[in-house]
């Protein structure tokens, strides 16, 4: 299939989505075979629950100082270095003995999520300077969409590798996509220049690590649209988190199904990202980035209301379909924004501080299910969760009228 001529598909942006949508896929399956088979060797829930903890607690630690480091090293010199230590780190579990394995399953989750901080914002870095000017939309919108895809595939590949191969194949194709990620960097032209920060000679390297974290932190909070960013970034996280915490017993209590019966629900609704990303690829040139952020508000949300009201499985389908439209947009739609926002010297430490800040809703949101578990059934947890999103989309409209981002008002006519 040819690609349309368009300033996106350029060589570097081609072999970067390329690169990256490999790794997203190895990602995708190593997110299954971890898992089940802490599950297998320790035949405990909490086993898997810990196997979480070390993969949020380390971004939610190092993500500040990365997004500095980010700013001041090259990007692809990064992302290429974590690339092969996370593969030479997943590749070193198909060696472990066996008589270490368990507690050896852990060390390497979190060291991976930990060069995974570092990886995060090298890479936004490193897509800021490959996508042309005006075309950052179309570029999330392209990268969402092959996500999407991934998290369809990663689930049926992953299961069936470990099926049929046990977890050793699995293990085995995440390493390679890393490898894969790091050689199409090697052929992509980065120009990256940094910009001269204060010297603060002889004070130690950490303290001025220290000073560009306290810089983009001030950054961060004096731009009007990055901290609406950053507020719906937060609250829809913490929703999501909330939304795959209960999801399964949703099922179980209000749809009447077995629990197994979620895969298909969350398979629908990655279908839904898949179908909203090709969407915003064809009519980005017709979207504002702010509109399409209060659609995707708006849809998730009241798709959210629409399933926790549901008892049953078949109209629940629709609904699962429509959030995860709706939640391809709204996350498009922030990160385009945030990336057209952010002063390019600035972009490593404004994606660390939007990392840190997920990774403290998701922890928030794991508290929050403990706590009230036994006081709120699923299908109110759900609808508190739509209810939150219908007012986060009342709210971010105020917020874009108080700091000059007023969406158009005739947004319908113009995608018609």
């Amino acid at each position: 299939m040819n690609m349309p001529a368009s300033p996106l598909y350029t060589r570097n942006f081609l072999l970067f989505w390329l690169g990256q949508s490999i790794s997203q896929l190895g990602d995708a399956i190593i997110e299954v075979t971890i898992p089940v088979w802490v599950g297998l060797l320790s035949n405990d829930p909490s086993h898997v629950a810990l196997v979480t903890a070390t993969e949020v607690l380390p971004s939610l630690c190092l993500s500040p100082f990365a997004g500095a480091i980010a700013d001041r090293w090259r990007p692809r010199s990064l992302m290429m270095i974590c690339d092969l230590l996370r593969g030479a780190l997943i590749g070193s579990l198909l060696l472990v003995p066996p008589t270490i394995l368990s507690w050896y399953l852990y060390l390497v989750s979190c060291a991976v999520a930990a060069l995974g901080s570092f990886f995060s914002p090298a890479r936004n870095v490193a897509l800021h300077l490959v996508v042309e000017e005006g075309e950052m939309l179309r570029a999330q919108a392209l990268v969402r969409s092959t996500q999407s895809l991934a998290l369809l595939l990663g689930p049926v590949l992953g299961a069936g590798l470990l099926l049929f191969s046990g977890p050793m194949a699995g293990l085995l194709c995440d390493a390679l996509s890393f490898g894969i990620g790091a050689v199409t960097l090697l052929f992509i032209h980065i120009e990256h220049v940094r910009t001269s920060l204060p010297t603060l000679s002889p004070s130690p390297a950490w303290r001025r690590i220290q000073h560009d974290i306290a810089d983009g932190l001030r950054f961060a909070l004096r731009d009007r649209l990055l901290l609406i960013i950053l507020v719906v970034s937060s609250v829809t996280t913490l929703i999501g988190s909330l939304w795959y915490a209960v999801d399964v017993f949703f099922v179980q209590s209000s749809l009447k199904v077995p629990k197994a019966g979620v895969g298909l629900l969350w398979t629908i609704s990655g279908t839904g990202g898949l179908v909203g990303g090709l969407l915003v690829l064809r009519m980005s040139k017709k979207l504002r980035q702010e509109n399409m952020l209060l659609m995707g508000l708006s849809l998730k949300g009241a798709s959210l209301l629409w399933y926790a009201l549901m008892t049953s499985y078949v109209w629940a389908i629709p609904a699962a379909f429509l959030a995860g439209l709706g939640e391809n947009w709204l996350l498009v739609s922030l990160l385009s924004l945030m990336m057209e926002q952010t002063r390019k010297d600035m972009l490593g430490r404004v994606t660390a501080l939007q990392d840190t800040i997920s990774a403290l809703s998701t922890l928030l949101a794991l508290i929050v299910m403990t706590l009230l578990q036994k006081w709120i059934a699923p299908w109110q947890v759900l609808l508190l969760c739509g209810l939150a999103l219908c007012l986060l989309s009342i709210g971010t409209t105020w917020g874009f009228k108080v700091s000059g981002h007023i969406p158009s008002s005739d947004f319908p006519s113009n995608i018609l």
